[in-house]
């Protein structure tokens, strides 16, 4: 089993998702049992069982978010997918959730109006006790996926020095919108190509001096021409990439960067291609 094979913990391991919800839903009744803010030092008896019942709520709708919306909304969840951004989302959606049970029952438990200024109340007092464990669990998601992309990374890159880039005389040939062929290049003497607005900007290898061809076609268009080739492909949604020119990859907690030693910038690789890249680095080292 790889890395990329283990369960993500934030949207797939149970052990991580039952510790973060009944760690959040402690939290919330540890801070409003301890520190009483809110109006709660009012309450002339009953506390312990309010707030209780706060924590409850708080319990039931984080193990139904992390339980059940994934099996109800699969695309979301995709662990490909999962940024610090749906993350973020993800929160929020709990935070506003959480107001309003909160809300309704502190409205039967307390006879907190139920109008929308007393909404609003709660929905500020959900954001400023959940913040903390909030933004504790997105660093650690940061974190996380930085370790993990860096790891692949390094993994990749060992497969890389050792696997064997068998060369191609291939000429491929590029044509600009108009349907006139504006450039030759061998396979091998290719290194990327990257878009520029409306027009391709192609990378390439010339007795060892790296120079480039301003080609006016769309990207998708050039890709094409590269639908026989097994080691050119898209990687992102702005490069094609040789990938017997790639020395190194980098990864951090939003993707992995693919290093070519000639060029003066790296090469990124979108989450939507991350897979497809992988598997190609991987193949070429096995064969």
């Amino acid at each position: 089993m790889t890395i990329l094979d283990k369960p993500f913990p934030f949207v797939e391991e149970v052990r991580h998702k039952l510790i973060t919800s009944f760690g959040f839903s402690f939290f919330v009744f540890l801070f409003l049992f301890v520190f009483k803010p809110f109006g709660l030092a009012q309450q002339e008896s009953g506390l312990l069982s309010v707030v209780a019942g706060f924590g409850l709520i708080t319990l039931l709708v984080t193990l139904t978010a992390y339980f059940v919306f994934p099996m109800a909304f699969p695309r979301f969840f995709d662990r490909d997918q999962w940024t610090v951004k749906k993350m973020l989302l993800f929160a929020v959606f709990q935070f506003g959730s959480i107001s309003i049970f909160n809300w309704l029952y502190s409205t039967m438990s307390c006879g907190t109006p139920l109008d929308l200024m007393s909404f609003l109340d709660f929905l500020y007092i959900t954001l400023a006790v959940g913040v903390i464990p909030s933004a504790f669990e997105v660093i650690l998601m940061e974190r996380y996926l930085s370790n993990q992309h860096e790891q692949v990374a390094n993994e990749l890159t060992e497969q890389i020095v050792h696997s064997d880039r068998n060369q191609s005389h291939t000429i491929i040939s590029m044509k600009s919108d108009t349907g006139k062929i504006e450039i030759e290049v061998e396979e091998d003497d290719l290194v990327c190509v990257k878009a520029e607005g409306n027009y391709t900007k192609v990378f390439y290898e010339d007795h060892g001096n790296i120079k480039f061809h301003l080609l006016r076609n769309s990207l998708s268009t050039v890709a094409g021409y590269f639908d026989n080739q097994e080691r050119i492909m898209q990687c992102h949604r702005s490069y094609i990439v040789n990938f017997n020119k790639v020395e190194k990859v980098s990864g951090n907690a939003r993707n992995y960067n693919l290093h070519i030693p000639e060029l003066d910038f790296t090469i990124p690789v979108s989450r939507s291609f991350s897979k497809e890249i992988i598997k190609k680095i991987q193949d070429g080292a096995h064969r």
